[in-house]
């Protein structure tokens, strides 16, 4: 059975590495625009919150196949940095939505089309902020939890691929029922002592005589022939 928790973890980060490329490109393209008047918190916010998860996200999914446990990629290391990326993520949807109420408090009606392209850009990075905050804040919960529920404590330095998650589901020894052969096989039939037929002890080997009852036997046999029916006397 593969380990559905890794490959889950690789679709996050696959997703929130293409989102967090995205908005990378639109929080440039908003501080290219708005450098010579002002540059404002949330654009720098969203610029710095993008870039870093696009390293770290390429980082682990790429560590995580060439390095067994490599310290960056251990659990206790996700679960510590993915717990400082969905909270500037969610940071960055905040600002951009106390942003929203004084730049855009009508959204994008009545603007220019290129007036009307910065606002899309606005709302992107808004909308594409809260998305990679939600992805990111469920994978670590799930991680957490697969975590706690796996009773290993050597599970906090092992990385999420060579994880055993479903370690803690296994019963303890005394729940599976005995197998061995003392008590497969009943009891009774176990410590049953089987005797040897009386009629296998009633042939007896005829003891070898002496000389003188080998010839009286003898003496017999020919008395016996002789008095035979149908044979001649001599």
């Amino acid at each position: 059975m593969g380990n559905s928790m890794y490959y889950a973890r690789n679709l996050v980060l696959c997703l929130s590495l293409i989102f967090a490329i995205a908005v990378l490109g639109l929080s440039a393209s908003w501080i290219n625009a708005t450098r010579e008047v002002a540059i404002t918190d949330f654009e720098i916010l969203a610029l710095v919150t993008s870039s870093l998860t696009v390293v770290l996200a390429s980082l682990w999914l790429v560590v995580g196949q060439l390095r067994k446990n490599a310290t960056f990629t251990r659990i206790a290391t996700e679960l510590c940095l993915i717990f400082v990326l969905w909270s500037l993520w969610l940071s960055t949807g905040a600002l951009v939505v106390v942003w929203s109420s004084l730049l855009y408090p009508f959204k994008c009606a009545d603007f220019t089309p290129t007036g009307k392209s910065f606002c899309n850009q606005f709302f992107g990075i808004e909308g594409l902020s809260f998305l990679n905050f939600v992805l990111l804040k469920v994978y670590w919960w799930t991680l957490l939890i697969m975590t706690l529920r796996s009773n290993e404590a050597v599970a906090w330095t092992t990385s999420v691929r060579h994880a055993d998650f479903f370690s803690g589901n296994v019963p303890a020894s005394n729940e599976f029922p005995d197998t061995s052969v003392a008590n497969v096989i009943p009891q009774s039939f176990a410590t049953r002592q089987y005797q040897v037929p009386a009629q296998a002890n009633m042939f007896v080997m005829p003891a070898m005589g002496t000389g003188a009852n080998m010839n009286a036997s003898t003496t017999n046999i020919g008395a016996g022939t002789q008095n035979h029916p149908g044979h001649a006397e001599v």
